[in-house]
């Protein structure tokens, strides 16, 4: 916040790597993993 530069930098990667990583990795990952887990053992095993 003091820092244009480290704030430009920082922002960047932070919106680059968490982003994507603890949003469409850490949260539909667990969760599409669960739910087609339990669907796909489901229909498969009928």
């Amino acid at each position: 916040t003091q820092e244009p530069d480290l704030d430009g930098a920082g922002a960047a990667v932070e919106e680059t790597a968490p982003a994507p990583s603890a949003s469409p990795g850490e949260a539909p990952a667990p969760e599409a993993s669960d739910e087609p887990a339990s669907d796909e053992p489901v229909p498969g095993d009928r």
